[in-house]
């Protein structure tokens, strides 16, 4: 049952349906709209990170100079998304177009932590996992490994 499901209630009335179908198609068009801005997006970082590098047409590759490393708790999907309408609406804009300062980076990686026990330990699994990965050279460790 979709959203749109139960906000109009599967009813055979006629206007109820005509309701339900735009919704649904001003719901289909406004995700097809975020998707196509994010292609974009993501289009032009790739053609600007290969218009500077030595051959102009592929990627850079190499070690990575200067890292910065942000350490953020609490920092899910949901706060981002408050922060960035709340940073746009700031500066007169409706707000969810609006990109925090980290996203314009060139490079963004992003990581997450999960616990399923003492969540308060989080801040020190995520710093341990990136310090450690970087000394080992390895992808990704268990963190039940660190609750014993």
């Amino acid at each position: 049952m979709t959203y749109g499901d139960v906000l109009f209630c599967n009813c055979t009335d006629p206007i109820t349906s005509l309701a339900r179908d735009i919704y649904r198609a001003c719901l289909f068009a406004e995700r097809e709209i975020w998707y196509e801005t994010a292609t974009r997006a993501i289009e032009t970082r790739i053609r600007e990170a290969a218009s500077t590098s030595v051959s102009g047409t592929t990627l850079p590759t190499g070690i990575a100079r200067g890292v910065v490393l942000f350490v953020g708790d609490g920092m899910g999907m949901s706060t981002l998304t408050a922060a960035r309408i709340l940073a746009g609406q700031r500066h007169g804009n409706p707000g969810e177009e609006t990109q925090l300062a980290w996203e314009s980076f060139p490079a963004v990686a992003l990581a997450r932590v999960s616990t399923r026990k003492r969540r308060s330990l989080f801040i020190f699994l995520l710093l341990f996992v990136f310090l450690e990965n970087v000394a080992r050279k390895t992808v990704a460790l268990r963190a039940s490994n660190l609750l014993r």
